[in-house]
């Protein structure tokens, strides 16, 4: 997203905060209040005032790191990969049905360990489109990998055929659906007595993951053994595993 309207990086440089403490990396100590503060009050109620109280540093100093929040979201988007490079759909032999749950679960698992939720992101790009697009045409690029993939299951006589574009939006709603879930259990909104928490009380995000890709699967295939059979596959290729590609 650098060249997209992204605020030119800061020369690392040692500060101190107000407690004392010196730093040598302020602008990931910036980053990780903002993070911290976006996740458990949200977005939209988080002010730039309350992100320096929390890093120890006066507004005006945070201005010169970071001159709005959306600078802020736009850092950390930088870091947000959508989960396209794990496998070649295309390749002769591959699992679509596998290659699909894989898709949802790394997505829904990468929306859901984003500092914000998604929809917060939408209503941020709709005040600032440009700020935003490189994510958003990474996001659309994306759609379009679901929707061939969705074709090419049907063409093999793997998964029912369907309108592919439809499919990859139903995909997609099922994925935000549960990140939103997600992301308001974080903020102690929980409707639903403590579901996809460990038995230690911490949100599991990798169940979250699994439910959206069990019901995407769910859209394309006839049996529910198909789906158990496509996540065992994915699982011993190792596409749910997050850190490749």
């Amino acid at each position: 997203m650098a060249g997209n309207g992204m605020p030119k990086a800061k020369h690392t440089r040692a500060r101190t905060h107000r407690n004392g403490v010196r730093s040598e990396h302020f602008e990931e100590d910036i980053l990780h209040a903002a993070e911290v503060l976006f996740e458990s009050k949200g977005y939209a109620q988080t002010s730039m005032s309350a992100i320096a109280r929390a890093v120890g540093i006066d507004q005006s100093s945070l201005y010169y790191w970071f001159s709005s929040k959306d600078d802020l979201l736009e850092a950390m988007l930088e870091k947000s990969n959508l989960p396209m490079r794990f496998a070649d759909v295309s390749a002769p032999g591959v699992n679509v049905a596998a290659y699909l749950y894989a898709l949802s679960y790394r997505d829904t698992y990468n929306l859901c360990t984003m500092p914000v939720d998604y929809f917060e992101l939408e209503q941020a790009a709709t005040r600032n489109r440009e700020r935003f697009e490189g994510y958003f045409t990474k996001y659309r690029q994306f759609a379009q990998a679901i929707s061939f993939a969705i074709d090419r299951g049907c063409a093999q006589g793997e998964l029912i055929c369907a309108d592919s574009e439809v499919g990859a939006l139903s995909f997609l709603l099922v994925d935000e659906g549960v990140q939103h879930r997600f992301h308001q259990n974080k903020k102690g909104f929980d409707p639903f007595d403590g579901f996809g928490r460990t038995d230690s009380g911490t949100l599991d995000v990798s169940r979250h993951a699994h439910v959206a890709a069990r019901d995407c699967l769910s859209m394309f295939v006839e049996r529910f053994d198909s789906i158990e059979l496509a996540r065992s596959t994915a699982q011993q290729a190792g596409w749910l595993d997050m850190e490749q590609g």
